[in-house]
C-alpha cells in the first residue's frame, strides 16, 4: 500500500501524539520513581516513528535523524530530552543562466540508499539533470550533514555555471512539549567573521537548557538568517561564477558543500565582550565544526576556497 500522507499531516499527527502523551506524564513512573522529564522527550520522538512510516531513521547513539518523504522530518537529542520536528527542509540551486531547481516544485524524490547513519533522496531536476540530497550522521556527531550532488544524465556534454546554492531554504526546527506540544525558537545569534568573510554560523535556543546551529562548509555564507516570525532559517552561499561545471572535464556529478544542522545542551554561560554574545557550548559546538569542515576538505574534497571562489585544482 502506498502512503500518500504529506509531511504536513505526518507532522500534525506527531503533535496530536504530543498532546495524548501528556495526559499520562504525570502518571509515569520508573521502579517507583516518577520519570525524568527528557524520559518524556523521548516518548515522543519514539510516538512519531510509531504513528508515522518514516522514510529513513539515522542514529550514531548520540543524535537520532528521521527522514519524511521531502527530507529532514525529526531530531532528537536523547541527552537533554529534547525532541524537535522539522518543516520545510527544501533547497535550491541557480544557474549562471538564471534557471533554477527548487525542490518544493520537484517531484516527490525517491530514497536510492540507507543505512543507520547515510540516506539519500534523489530528485528529477529536469530531463538531464538528478539532484542527490545526502544526509550523514559521524560517530558521535552532534549534527547531521547535508550535502547536494548534481547528476548530468544527457548524452552530450554540459557546461554550465553554479551561482547560487540554497541549503536550507525557510527551515523551521519545533520543539517538541508535552503541554502546548511545540515551541518555536524563543531567539537567535548569527555570527559574523571578524576577518572578511561573511556570516559562518546562526544559532537557536529553546530556554536556557538546548539550542540548535545552523551553518557549512562554505565559510562565505549569504544569506543566513532566520525569519522573526516563526524562527525558519534560510543558508546559503552565492558569488558569480560560485562553481564553473564541465561535465567533460570534471565528469557527469558535482558534489557542492555542505549544510550542517544540530543540537546540543546550552551551559547558561555567555562568552565574555568583545566575543560574539554566544552560549560557551555555541562557541565550542562551532569551532569543532568548522576545524572539522578545514581537515575534510584538505583529505578528501576535490573543491578549494580560494577567496570568494571555488577552483578546481585542474583549472590553476
Amino acid at each position: 500500500m502506498v502512503n500518500r500522507r504529506s509531511d504536513t499531516d505526518l507532522g500534525n499527527i506527531i503533535k496530536i501524539k504530543a498532546s495524548l502523551l501528556s495526559i499520562f506524564r504525570p502518571s509515569a513512573h520508573v521502579r517507583g520513581r516518577r520519570a525524568p522529564a527528557g524520559m518524556a522527550a523521548a516518548f515522543l520522538f519514539v510516538g512519531s516513528l510509531c504513528w508515522s512510516r518514516p522514510a529513513a531513521v539515522l542514529s550514531n547513539g548520540v543524535l537520532t535523524v528521521e527522514l519524511g518523504t521531502r527530507g529532514l522530518r525529526a531530531l532528537s537529542l536523547p541527552s537533554v530530552g529534547a525532541a524537535f520536528s522539522v518543516e520545510s527542509d527544501s533547497f535550491s540551486v541557480t544557474f549562471g543562466d538564471n534557471q533554477s531547481v527548487v525542490s518544493a516544485e520537484l517531484p516527490r524524490p525517491r530514497l536510492v540508499s540507507s543505512n543507520s547513519t547515510h540516506a539519500t533522496l534523489r530528485y528529477v531536476g529536469g530531463a538531464t539533470l538528478e539532484v542527490d540530497v545526502m544526509y550523514a550522521l559521524g560517530p558521535t556527531a552532534l549534527f547531521v550533514s547535508k550535502a547536494l550532488l548534481l547528476r548530468h544524465t544527457g548524452p552530450a556534454s554540459l557546461s554550465r555555471d553554479v551561482t547560487r546554492v540554497t541549503l536550507f531554504n525557510s527551515t523551521r526546527l519545533c520543539r517538541l512539549t508535552s503541554g502546548s506540544a511545540c515551541a518555536p525558537a524563543g531567539g537567535s545569534e548569527t555570527v559574523r567573521s571578524h576577518y572578511g568573510l561573511k556570516n559562518y554560523a546562526l544559532f537557536q535556543r529553546w530556554g536556557a537548557a538546548v539550542g540548535a546551529i545552523f551553518t557549512a562548509q562554505n565559510p562565505y555564507l549569504d544569506p543566513l538568517s532566520a525569519d522573526a516570525a516563526g524562527g525558519g532559517v534560510t543558508l546559503g552561499f552565492a558569488d558569480a561564477p560560485l562553481v564553473e561545471w564541465n561535465s567533460a572535464e570534471d565528469g557527469p556529478t558535482l558534489v557542492l558543500d555542505s549544510g550542517f544542522l544540530g543540537l546540543h545542551a546550552l551551559t547558561g554561560r555567555t562568552l565574555p565582550s568583545p566575543a560574539d554574545p554566544i552560549d560557551e557550548a555555541e562557541h565550542e559546538v562551532r569551532g569543532g565544526l568548522l576545524t572539522g569542515c578545514r581537515r575534510g576538505r584538505k583529505r578528501a574534497e576535490p573543491w578549494y576556497h580560494f577567496p570568494n571562489r571555488l577552483f578546481h585544482p585542474r583549472r590553476w
